[in-house]
């Protein structure tokens, strides 16, 4: 992954229910090798795209956050992000203790922005949120 902006993406059953998240460069093509790869994907009934303005390492913990935090039915580490999050969060390997709340927040923050459509968005920067 590089550092420029790359996709935070969603894939939603007929029902709403959250089937996977990940992260790309070209979700057009992420898509197309998902239909290739993944059994679930005939189930997708929509998706969401939201461009985080990095990429790298940061994207792929935004990334891992958003499973850790929707839990997705078909994420292939599903089992294991849990125990990831919060082994890093013990271990400190995110942050240290004295400033785990402080980015945990900074995180969410992060997260809960890539919710958001690009107006609303807007809305929140104009506003001073």
């Amino acid at each position: 992954m590089n550092a420029g902006p790359t996709a935070l993406y969603r894939c939603y059953d007929e029902n709403g229910w959250l089937l996977y998240v990940g992260i790309t460069l070209d979700p057009d093509r992420r898509f197309r090798e998902h239909t290739k790869t993944f059994g679930w994907w005939p189930a997708v009934a929509s998706t969401t795209v939201n461009w985080l303005p990095f990429g790298g390492r940061l994207a792929q913990d935004v990334e891992t956050l958003a499973v850790c935090l929707e839990k997705p039915a078909c994420n292939h580490r599903e089992d294991t992000l849990p125990a990831e999050c919060a082994g890093r969060m013990e271990t400190g390997t995110w942050f240290d203790r004295a400033a785990q709340l402080r980015e945990w927040r900074r995180w969410f923050a992060v997260w809960r922005d890539c919710q958001l459509q690009p107006a609303e968005r807007e809305a929140r920067a104009s506003a001073g949120a």
